[in-house]
């Protein structure tokens, strides 16, 4: 019996390139303030490499993305970073860039009409993603909502299932988690014992279902429910 849909934030329901869209803009930003000889790409890469480069310390212990942003910009300018400017640029050009994928909410609703519970399991900051929530007008679509900032872990870490597991009060086996990501996301569900829909993966044995497009989802969760 299927109870719960649980979906992956980033990359998932909001487009990750829209995001690298915010990325360059908030490099370019800090290149102009501090006249830093560095290339507008050189940075934009490091930048857009950087928070992938602390998964493995985030998947043990969550560090918030705006102190590991500070720390890197701090690397670039000096001391004479000033965190606040950066935290109010950072959001500012998230705010103008960053887009769900235009099937996101349409499958979200589809699947809540077919009486299941709708969750989030993301590795985000709290005030990001209610930030982001409030741009895309998706206050109180979610049954709940489980962030690695909460729960102190980040994917593929089994805890961050678990504890979304137990708000949803359902056993894994009731569940579908689908997400972008093969490590964090399909690898770490299926250690959590959930059915798992790979978005835009390839073939592979571990993942259930993969899809390329959010839109096939409801007519799996549908069949699912049948079985």
């Amino acid at each position: 019996m299927l109870r719960a849909v649980f979906f992956d934030f980033g990359g998932t329901l909001m487009d990750a390139a829209s995001d690298k869209r915010a990325h360059v803009e908030i490099a370019e930003k800090v290149k102009k303030r501090y006249s830093l000889k560095q290339s507008l790409d050189e940075i934009a890469r490091e930048f857009d490499h950087i928070l992938f480069a602390y998964s493995p310390e985030r998947a043990r212990k969550w560090v918030k993305s705006e102190r590991i942003i500070a720390e890197f910009f701090r690397r670039l300018v000096g001391e004479q970073l000033d965190t606040q400017w950066l935290w109010e640029t950072y959001f500012d050009a998230h705010r103008r860039h960053c887009r769900l994928f235009p099937d996101a909410k349409p499958t979200i609703e589809e699947i809540k009409e077919l009486g299941l519970h709708t969750g989030i399991i993301s590795d985000i900051d709290d005030e990001y993603f209610s930030f982001q929530t409030r741009q895309f007008s998706m206050d109180g679509m979610f049954d709940s909502i489980t962030t690695s900032e909460e729960v102190g872990v980040g994917k593929p870490n089994p805890r961050i299932f678990e504890v979304a597991l137990a708000k949803a009060r359902c056993a894994s086996r009731e569940t579908v988690y689908v997400g972008d990501s093969f490590e964090k996301d399909i690898v770490g569900a299926k250690k959590a014992g959930m059915h798992t829909i790979w978005y835009r993966g390839s073939t592979s044995e571990s993942a259930d279902w993969t899809v390329q497009r959010l839109s096939e989802i409801p007519p799996i969760i549908t069949q699912l429910q049948k079985d």
